[in-house]
């Protein structure tokens, strides 16, 4: 391939247009699936900020005596209507506060064990996340955090192998 134009001035010695890129220095750039590492740090400090918001105002409500009349509602009109309401309020005033606790306690032991590279804790996270799709909020997260953590490159970070043997 001839080159087009002049030659740059301004290029280093030896340089030319139709060599390959060298390759950057350090190593070569960030391990591959250390991103999806770190992707999965970030969502499980976002869910605990979540978590922390939902239980300040629980804490909150029930200082105040407001949080038993969170699930106040009018009456259905139907029998469909009444059991849908029934098991919202179950859900607001009971499921949401457990899992919301347990998320303050495990999100914290799943960044550090991400962190560290443990295996116990790519398997913790893997155990909450498919106990989170249970939850509507929080599926998308769910499913992102088991297909990312069971990939190769991300398998091999926790396992200790050369990235080259895969």
């Amino acid at each position: 391939m001839q080159p087009q134009g002049p030659p740059n001035p301004y290029a280093p010695p030896g340089y030319s247009p139709d060599a390959a890129a060298p390759p950057p220095a350090g190593g070569g750039g960030p391990r591959p699936g250390l991103i999806h590492l770190r992707i999965n740090m970030v969502l499980m400090l976002l869910l605990m900020l979540m978590a922390l918001v939902y239980v300040t105002g629980i804490v909150i409500n029930v200082a105040q005596g407001t949080y038993e009349t969170l699930g106040t509602h009018t009456p259905a009109a139907d029998a469909s209507e009444a059991a849908g309401q029934a098991v919202g309020r179950w859900m607001a005033l009971v499921l949401l506060p457990i899992w919301s606790g347990l998320t303050l306690l495990w999100a914290p032991l799943n960044v550090f064990g991400l962190w560290r590279l443990r295996q116990w804790g790519r398997i913790s996270t893997l155990v909450y996340s498919t106990l989170s799709l249970f939850t509507c909020c929080c599926m998308p997260f769910g499913i992102y955090t088991l297909v990312s953590l069971m990939l190769p490159s991300v398998r091999a970070l926790f396992e200790g192998r050369p990235i080259s043997a895969l």
